[in-house]
C-alpha cells in the first residue's frame, strides 16, 4: 500500500486471520469490515455499505458533513472459486474535531487458504493543501475499531508472526516466566513486547490486581494502563503484565540481568532480541522511578 508523500502514518499493522467458529467465513470478515464503517460518525449519507457491491467492487460517497468516500474492488481466481483471492477498501473522510485533516483507512485481504486471510491495513492523514493557520497536534496514534472488533472475537483467531494477538494484557505467571523468555527470543518475533511489573513496594492498592478482581479496576503499572495499552497497540505489541514479586523474582531467575523487570518498571522488548550480543539490552528501553533526595518522585527515566 503506497502512502502519499504528504501523509502522516497514524497506525499500520499486518496480520493472519484464521476461522476458528462456525460462523466464521469471508462474508464475516468483510462483515465486519462495513459494520465498523456503517457505525462510524463520518459514513453520514453513504447509502449500500454492506450491499453486495461493497462485497464485489464500486464506489460510494457522500458531499456533504465529512465529504466521506468508501471505494472497495476485489479480484477473483479459480483456486477460490466464489471468494475473492484479493479485497481491498479504501475509506476516506474529513476529520471531526479539524475539518481541514483528511484521513483514509486502506485494508487489503489476501484469502491464503479456505480459512485463513491475511490482513494489511495502514491510517494516514494529512492536511488540506489549501490549509493556513498554525499547525494543528498530531493525533495520537491508535488502533481501528475493528481490529480490537476482531481480536475479541471467539470465532477469529489473530496472529502476527508466532505470536497470537488479543486486545488485552497477558499475565506472565511464576509457572510461565520461562515460557515468556522464550517467546522473546524467538527470531521469529515481529511486534514489540511491553513488560509491565507491579510496584510491590507501595501499598496494596498500586499493586495489579488478581484476575478475580479486574473486572471493575483499572490496572496501573509504572504509570501506564496496561488494558488502554493493550487496546490501542493490538496487532503491533503485545502487553504482558508481572502481577506480583513472586512472578517478578520467577521472569528475573530465567533472563540476563540486563533484561531484568524490576518492581513498578515498564521495559519495551524489541523484535530481534540477541542476549548473545553484549550491546543488545540497549534496544530494550525501559522506564523506572526516579529517587530524589532519598524521596520517590512520579517521575520516570528511559
Amino acid at each position: 500500500m503506497q502512502v502519499p508523500l504528504n501523509s502522516n502514518i497514524h497506525y499500520k499493522c499486518s496480520f493472519l486471520i484464521e476461522e476458528s467458529g462456525e460462523k466464521a467465513n469471508w462474508s464475516h470478515l468483510v462483515g465486519a469490515f462495513s459494520y465498523w464503517i456503517s457505525s462510524h460518525y463520518a459514513a453520514e449519507r453513504i447509502d449500500g455499505v454492506g450491499k453486495p457491491w461493497f462485497k464485489k467492487g464500486g464506489v460510494r460517497s457522500s458531499s456533504r458533513y465529512y465529504s466521506s468516500k468508501v471505494k472497495t474492488d476485489s479480484l477473483r481466481t479459480d483456486e477460490f472459486g466464489d471468494k475473492p483471492h484479493y479485497w481491498t477498501l479504501r475509506f476516506e473522510h474529513n476529520g471531526r474535531e479539524n475539518e481541514f485533516r483528511r484521513w483514509r483507512t486502506d485494508i487489503g485481504v489476501e484469502s491464503k487458504s479456505d480459512d485463513t486471510y491475511q490482513v494489511s491495513t495502514v491510517v494516514t492523514h494529512r492536511l488540506a493543501e489549501n490549509y493556513v493557520g498554525e499547525k494543528p497536534e498530531t493525533p495520537t496514534p491508535t488502533a481501528p475499531w475493528f481490529l480490537r472488533f476482531l481480536a475479541s472475537r471467539d470465532e477469529w483467531s489473530l496472529s502476527v508472526g508466532p505470536d497470537p494477538v488479543k486486545p488485552k494484557p497477558f499475565q506472565i505467571t511464576s509457572d510461565e516466566a520461562s515460557t515468556f523468555w522464550d517467546a522473546l527470543r524467538n527470531p521469529k518475533r515481529q511486534v514489540f513486547a511491553i513488560a509491565l511489573a507491579a510496584d510491590t513496594n507501595e501499598d496494596e492498592l498500586n499493586t495489579i490486581p488478581s484476575e478475580s478482581s479486574r473486572q471493575e479496576v483499572d490496572i496501573i503499572c509504572a504509570g501506564l494502563n496496561a488494558d488502554e495499552l493493550a487496546r490501542l497497540l493490538v496487532c503491533n505489541a503485545i502487553v504482558c503484565i508481572c502481577p506480583s514479586r513472586e512472578a517478578i523474582n520467577s521472569l528475573n531467575s530465567h533472563v540476563p540481568d540486563e533484561y531484568r523487570l524490576e518492581s513498578g518498571m515498564a521495559r519495551i522488548y524489541r523484535p530481534d532480541l540477541d542476549p548473545d550480543d553484549k550491546y543488545d539490552f540497549k534496544r530494550h528501553r525501559f522506564l523506572q522511578k526516579m529517587k530524589c533526595m532519598g524521596k520517590e518522585k512520579s517521575l520516570y527515566k528511559i
